[in-house]
Formats: structure tokens, C-alpha cells, sequence
């Protein structure tokens, strides 16, 4: 018999009073039996401590500290006491699936290859899911420009991680896992389970959202990101360039000819520099093409020679123009596209 792999959470905790126990509890409901949570207070100032000593399954072990040095430096510090095959995330205000390891250790027993991998989330309090690429090569497409792995989800090799010398980066802890995910990818193979495996609380509390105090400061540092990683790669843009597109993501900036222009040269360059290697060329131009329709949609607004413009951008970058039907060579006219604007899964699709 095949003895069962091993798996350690990793469950950081800093001012969780209100959500912690849920998300204790959907851990201790797994399904898969053979896991440990290992819970770090990282300082709390609320009640955090009070309401995780009233927790006694042995599965749980908590390590209280008195000082707070942010979520990087307590997930190193929780890898490090780990001991386990497997070394799984959990925030402190998600609620995990009862099936969610059982699927994970399944996924990534299967997909040997794997240093780790992430999993679709549903939203708590908005209502939708996440719906990111699952290839390894595609991740990686998408890796270049938007983080496409939820981190709450994620599951890794703790041998092959430890090993390889990756850990996280105490420097902006709001970017920990975006930067960690970018030099994984670069040597690793890591990938995505197509199911949803935990319930993501949107939260203006959260860990994630106490970090980001300064909007603009946070652009800059993804951008700088964008930058850093596409240098391993040999290539390089000024970091206004980057600010560009991450304007483009966030639908803070007002979408004209020049700019699309700007991102159309930007994205063409990287996809011919980076064709040769284990890029998929196909994701990096959908991703393109989603991009310009995702700004679309956050503008709510289009007329007949914007439509011409992104209709010969999307066909210089995606090799075709978008078409009214799959294999008819005939554009979609603008009157059909005005009525799929809304999504661009219908309308990539369409």
C-alpha cells in the first residue's frame, strides 16, 4: 500500500480575530487526513492569540510572536519548521473546500514535473470565480504581466523548493508571491488545477489589502517586477513602459491609438524575442488581445474607429482579425461587438 503524502499548511496570521476560526475549521474538515497546520501570530495586537489557544487538535501547531515582521518573513519561517512532503497556503480569512487537498495531492501526484501548483478560487461577498491558464508555458505567458496563481491555493514540493533555493522576499510584501512565482517559472514547471478549491474573502482587512497603503508606490514595484523578471529574459523597457501597461490592467488610464500603439510594438518585440524558448506564443497573444478588450470593458464606452484600430492590432499581433464566426474570413461587424463587449470570454469565443 502506498502510504499517503504528507502536507504542512502554512497559516500566517496578523489581526484575524474575526475570520480566523472559519478558516481553521474548513482545514480541519479536509477530507485527505494526512496534514498538519502550522499557524504563526505575527504579532497580533486583537484577540488572535486568545482565539487560536481555544483550538486543541493535535493537527495545529502554533508558534505566537510578540513582534510583527510581515507575511514573507513568517511563510519562510513556517517552510522552515515544516517537515512534510508537501507544504501548502492558506490565509487567514479564506474557507477551503472539504475536497481541496484531496484534489491538490491528486493533481500534483499525477503531474510529476510539477514543482507546484495553484487552483481556481470562488469570491466571497462578490459573488464569480477565478478563471486562470493551467499549462506551465502559459503561466509563464501570463506571469509577465499579471500574477494568473492564486496564492492562497498554492501546493509545492517542500524538498524541490527548499533544494532549488527559492524562498520568499521580506523587500515588499506586497509583492511576495508575484516575485516568487516569477523566478520559480523561470527553471520550473508549475501549473494550475482547473477546479476551485477554497472560498476567497475580498476583504478590506485582509493581509493583502493592509499592505497596499500607497497605491502609486504599488504600481511603481509591479512594474519594477514586470522589468526584473523580462531582464532574466534578456529584455528591457523603461519602467514608464511598464507603468503603461499596469495603467492598462488597473483601467486608470484613457485608452487611445498612441497607447495601443505603445503596448502593440511592446508585446510584439517580447513575443519574437521570446518565441524560441518555452513560451507559448499563442497565450502571450491572447493575453494581448484579452487586455485590450478587458480595458474596453472598464471604459464602457467604443466607437466605430477605435474598434478599426483594435481590429488591426489584434490581427497584426494574433496573426488573424477578430471574426464574426469561426472559420468565415468575414470581421465581426461592430454592431456584434458592441453586444459581446461586456465579456471577453463570449466575445473571444463568439
Amino acid at each position: 500500500m502506498v502510504r499517503s503524502r504528507s502536507v504542512s499548511f502554512i497559516l500566517p496570521v496578523f489581526n484575524g480575530r474575526k475570520f480566523i476560526s472559519k478558516a481553521i475549521d474548513s482545514l480541519l474538515s479536509q477530507q485527505y487526513e494526512n496534514f498538519r497546520i502550522i499557524i504563526i501570530n505575527d504579532g497580533s495586537t486583537d484577540e488572535s492569540a486568545s482565539v487560536l489557544s481555544g483550538f486543541k487538535d493535535s493537527r495545529i501547531v502554533v508558534v505566537n510572536c510578540c513582534d510583527n515582521k510581515g507575511l514573507a518573513h513568517r511563510l519562510n519561517q513556517g517552510i522552515k519548521l515544516a517537515d512534510s512532503d508537501y507544504i501548502a497556503r492558506m490565509d487567514q480569512d479564506d474557507i477551503a473546500y472539504p475536497d481541496r487537498l484531496k484534489w491538490q495531492v491528486s493533481y500534483m501526484e499525477k503531474n510529476s514535473n510539477l514543482i507546484g501548483s495553484g487552483a481556481d478560487v470562488s469570491f466571497l461577498g462578490i459573488g464569480g470565480y477565478s478563471q486562470f491558464p493551467h499549462s506551465p508555458n502559459a503561466l509563464r505567458s501570463e506571469l509577465l504581466f499579471r500574477c494568473s496563481i492564486n496564492h492562497p491555493t498554492v501546493i509545492l514540493r517542500r524538498k524541490m523548493f527548499i533544494d532549488a533555493g527559492f524562498q520568499y522576499e521580506a523587500r515588499d510584501d506586497a509583492l511576495e508571491d508575484y516575485r516568487l512565482w516569477q523566478k520559480i517559472t523561470r527553471t520550473h514547471d508549475f501549473g494550475n488545477l482547473n477546479k476551485r478549491v477554497l472560498q476567497y474573502r475580498i476583504n478590506a482587512d485582509g493581509m493583502t489589502r493592509s499592505s497596499e497603503k500607497d497605491a502609486e508606490g504599488r504600481d511603481r514595484s509591479i512594474a519594477n517586477a514586470y522589468r526584473e523578471n523580462l531582464l532574466y529574459y534578456g529584455i528591457d523597457f523603461p519602467v514608464e513602459k511598464y507603468l503603461l501597461i499596469r495603467s492598462l490592467f488597473k483601467g486608470g488610464m484613457s485608452l487611445n491609438e498612441d497607447h495601443m500603439l505603445q503596448i502593440r510594438d511592446m508585446f510584439l518585440f517580447i513575443r519574437d524575442e521570446l518565441g524560441g524558448m518555452r513560451f507559448c506564443i499563442k497565450a502571450m497573444n491572447l493575453l494581448f488581445v484579452q487586455l485590450l478588450f478587458y480595458r474596453l470593458k472598464c471604459v464602457g464606452t467604443c466607437d466605430r474607429a477605435l474598434y478599426r484600430t483594435i481590429q488591426d492590432l489584434s490581427a497584426s499581433v494574433w496573426k488573424f482579425p477578430i471574426y464574426s464566426r469561426q472559420g468565415i474570413r468575414q470581421r465581426m461587424p461592430f454592431e456584434v461587438f458592441m453586444k459581446f463587449r461586456g465579456g471577453k470570454s463570449s466575445l473571444l469565443k463568439y
